[in-house]
């Protein structure tokens, strides 16, 4: 049998640290696609483009749209351009219920040499009190990530109140009509508690 998980209900309050500012341009080209998103759909969303996240901004919802390296399971670490290069982005997130991580492999786990368990940056994030973690396991393409979001808050305004794990699903399967291959629609992986009830309610404006 499976534990009871707790019902956590949340306001939709977005954030979005991408690091624009460093001037690298797969990070500026998927932050512009993702903020379209949001303003097609009238959905508020905080920004944050400096180089190192500004721990000030915390909301339920948190996007962190960046590069990861193949061995981010064991580094446990996202990386910028420079002058930041890697960053552990665990004293970023305090505050947050939710992570979207359009980071390049940080969903993936590995077995640890050490103790007996896997190895994930995924482990380390839920450590800090997050709730429920969308991660790519394998290379992200920019589109796939602004398709995702777009998709997404379709669904969010098609209901007052919602499950955040079955709109991710139902997102996965719009994601799979448009294409079948599974590298495209089934790389964004969902972590956590599946319980997690979001609140259309926008305590923010852009």
């Amino acid at each position: 049998k499976f534990p009871m998980l707790t019902i956590t209900s949340i306001s939709s309050d977005w954030s979005i640290w991408a690091p624009r500012l460093t001037g690298d341009f797969t990070v500026n080209l998927m932050a512009d696609k993702i903020e379209d998103s949001f303003k097609s759909n009238s959905t508020p969303i905080k920004v944050d483009w400096s180089p190192i996240p500004n721990k000030a901004i915390s909301t339920a919802i948190k996007i962190i749209a960046t590069h990861g390296a193949s061995d981010i399971d064991k580094t446990k670490e996202v990386f910028t351009e420079p002058p930041t290069g890697l960053l552990g982005i665990c004293n970023y997130v305090s505050g947050s219920t939710i992570l979207i991580l359009f980071v390049c492999h940080s969903g993936k786990q590995s077995d640890s040499f050490f103790v007996h368990k896997l190895e994930s940056m995924i482990d380390k994030l839920m450590s800090t009190g997050i709730e429920a973690i969308i991660a790519p396991c394998w290379p992200l393409h920019v589109d796939i990530a602004a398709t995702y979001i777009n998709l997404f808050l379709n669904a969010i305004h098609a209901l007052p109140n919602f499950n955040f794990f079955h709109i991710h699903w139902e997102t996965l399967g719009k994601l799979r009509e448009l294409n079948p291959d599974p590298a495209v629609w089934a790389n964004l992986h969902y972590y956590g508690n599946p319980q997690v009830i979001i609140n259309k309610s926008y305590p923010n404006t852009l």
